[in-house]
């Protein structure tokens, strides 16, 4: 499976007032070799992602990954044509359900697992969110299904 290793930046929080915080990171000139809506999963290249994240929140652990230590997430690569900008920049962008950690500045390899969709363009922030919801709708199912490797 195809992946990126990357360290989390802060974004423009726009995740956080739609209630689908994300880790964020600019892809400054570099096209990705895909875009779109994918189920991904996440491991921390520097500490335990499982235990940081225990240890921000233990009501909120997230959705296991496949390996030991990692989390499964809604992966976003694109522009974010719903998102009115001047100056539209590649992005990866990962929503991990059921948690709430400060994750900035780690160093994060995500892998790409499932492809959902291509990147939409939605009317509204309304939308988007009704969109997203959707979407990690269908990942957690995915993931229930898929107890072993996807691969």
């Amino acid at each position: 499976p195809y992946s990126i290793t990357v360290r989390v930046q802060y974004g423009d929080q726009i995740g956080r007032t739609l209630d689908f915080p994300t880790i964020n990171v600019r892809l400054n000139r570099h096209k990705p070799c895909l875009n779109g809506i994918y189920g991904v999963e996440v491991i921390c290249e520097t500490t335990s992602l499982t235990q940081k994240v225990l240890q921000d929140d233990p009501e909120k652990p997230g959705i296991a990954g496949y390996h030991e230590n990692s989390l499964y997430g809604a992966g976003h690569v694109g522009t974010r044509p719903a998102i009115q900008q001047e100056h539209p920049e590649w992005r990866l962008e990962v929503h991990f359900p059921d948690v709430s950690a400060n994750l900035y500045g780690l160093f994060m390899r995500v892998t790409f697992l499932h492809y959902l969709h291509g990147e939409l363009n939605y009317p509204s922030l309304e939308a988007l969110k009704a969109g997203i919801d959707n979407d990690v709708q269908q990942l957690r199912q995915y993931r229930k299904d898929t107890t072993q490797f996807p691969f």
